[in-house]
């Protein structure tokens, strides 16, 4: 293959990467082996994220992206720890995982308590 052809496809899969907000920045990232480190906390949701990019060059950044969607919507949610679950697919990237939420202030009825 070309080698200008294999640079341009490395480019294009970077330039589609998800980015994380700002918002996302804090939350802390649990693997799944350590789910001790939430399990004092409150369960907010369970999250997805997805990635069109896959395959042998582009399986990596897909990865980053979906990883980077989900820490996002953590941050929508009010999350402060994400555990990991899962990464599945190899055409397209499927990122499962759980945000917690472990302020002393949190309520899961209501979001924060005043």
């Amino acid at each position: 293959m070309n080698i200008a052809l294999v640079m341009s496809l490395a480019l294009l899969c970077v330039s589609c990467i998800t980015e994380r907000t700002n918002a996302s920045l804090d939350i802390k990232e649990v693997e799944s082996s350590n789910y001790e480190a939430v399990s004092d906390c409150t369960k907010v949701r369970d999250l997805e994220g997805f990635s069109s990019h896959g395959g042998y060059i582009g399986r990596e950044t897909g990865i980053v992206s979906a990883k980077n969607s989900v820490m996002n919507q953590a941050a929508e949610v009010g999350a402060t720890h994400v555990l990991w679950r899962n990464v599945d697919g190899f055409m397209s990237v499927e990122v499962r995982a759980v945000a917690y939420n472990c302020d002393d202030e949190y309520s899961s009825d209501v979001g924060f308590k005043d």
